[in-house]
């Protein structure tokens, strides 16, 4: 079984991480998709959300929301617009589609790699891999913007799948503490504490809520392949630091049971009871 992990791995290109996928100055568009209600006066905190692989309809950011105006009905919104991939194309790639419903572990899968070749793990590999090295870019353009508008200060940063990764890199690269919430939905980015202690070592005051799916097939079937199996995501597994005491891994499959499923209603219902305090 190693043998055969092992010849998956050499057959696959390579990836160089020195070459950007595009120029950071145009990677990201920050869109308002509403103004906040409060008064003048007031000073409330501007909600960014940003998707992951998206639907054929990529800019329509209305189920997000459904999630927003659960939890801050009067704030201002904008959409973090990027070049996302497409889930349907990952999802419904010739050889792939046949692949992934009767998968059930890692050996399992494969197996399957070993009967079907190399085509359908090469477009997993393909699709994912692309999509990492762009929400780098992406993450650095968005940590440049956040940290030139006085308006951001205070903001709350919200990701789905992708969009989790790139709030990572934002964090990683911002140099002020300007974000005072992350929520990652359905993270499609390692668990692995080394990649995540720098942030949380630096943005000692934000609170990161984690919100994981035990049923998300898409992390555990199609991004372990894309990733060789050499990460476990967060929106199957929990976020740990030894002295970050604002890090809150909440469990939402009950409400959440695909990777496409996390952006309603009942998801901002869930975390508004979770966090009582949150202020609207």
């Amino acid at each position: 079984m190693l043998s055969k992990l092992k010849a998956i791995k050499a057959a696959l290109p390579r990836v160089n991480r020195n070459q950007s996928m595009s120029d950071p100055s145009s990677a990201v568009e920050l869109h308002v998709i509403r103004e906040g209600k409060q008064k003048p006066e007031t000073s409330a905190a501007t909600i960014l959300v940003i998707n992951g692989f998206m639907s054929g309809k990529g800019c329509d950011v209305s189920d997000w929301l459904e999630i927003v105006d659960t939890l801050y009905p009067d704030h201002k919104v904008i959409h973090v617009k990027w070049k996302a991939g497409n889930l349907s194309d990952l999802l419904l790639d010739d050889g792939l589609i046949q692949l992934m419903p009767s998968v059930t572990t890692q050996d399992s899968l494969i197996k399957k790699l070993g009967v079907a070749g190399f085509s359908a793990i090469n477009k997993v590999s393909g699709h994912w891999r692309k999509a990492f090295a762009e929400t780098e870019v992406v993450g650095t353009a968005l940590a440049d913007l956040i940290e030139e508008d006085p308006e951001l200060n205070g903001c709350v940063l919200m990701g789905h799948s992708l969009g989790a990764r790139i709030i990572r890199h934002t964090m990683e690269r911002l140099t002020t503490n300007k974000v005072s919430q992350c929520y990652l939905l359905a993270g499609a980015v390692s668990s692995h504490s080394k990649l995540w202690n720098t942030v949380f070592d630096k943005h000692a005051t934000t609170a990161f809520i984690n919100c994981m799916s035990k049923t998300d097939s898409v992390l555990k079937y199609a991004y372990k392949a894309g990733t060789l199996f050499r990460e476990s995501p967060i929106g199957l597994h929990a976020l740990e630091h030894k002295t970050h005491t604002a890090i809150t891994n909440l469990d939402v499959t009950d409400v959440a049971t695909k990777h496409t499923k996390f952006k309603h209603k009942a998801l901002g219902e869930l975390l508004k009871k979770a966090f009582s305090d949150v202020k609207s």
